[in-house]
């Protein structure tokens, strides 16, 4: 007799998995869409120029692209010593987003020339 895709050995390798597990599998059986939505409030304390700024902001900015997230200059640049990013990433997996944040203040730290003030994230189903 033919079961389908619900057949015993799937419901025990279902039931075997975690919640967090479980929730992975069903987004991306359904075909779910995430948007992790990054606000990045930086100091850079020793720019005495924009262009000085500038040079920190596109090193954070080349990390952060090379992390396929897509990063702009939303605020603050008419400021010499103040930045604020805005980054966008699209996944299935809506944990993955919210543990993104971290992994961005990460790369903004590794530069040494820059202080994040403040990191807001929102991850918004699609779809």
């Amino acid at each position: 007799m033919h079961r389908g895709i619900a057949s015993s050995s799937f419901l025990d390798l279902l039931a075997s998995a975690g919640r967090r597990d479980r929730g992975r599998f069903f987004n991306r059986l359904l075909g779910a869409v995430y948007v992790g939505v990054y606000r990045i409030e930086l100091h850079i304390p020793a720019s005495r120029s924009l262009k000085a700024k500038r040079s920190v902001v596109n090193a954070i900015r080349a990390r952060l692209t090379r992390m396929n997230l897509a990063v702009a200059e939303v605020d603050g640049q008419d400021l010499w010593q103040s930045c604020v990013l805005g980054a966008a990433a699209v996944s299935a997996d809506a944990v993955f987003l919210d543990n993104l944040a971290d992994k961005i203040e990460d790369a903004c730290y590794r530069d040494g020339r820059a202080q994040v003030l403040r990191i807001q994230r929102d991850v918004i189903p699609f779809g």
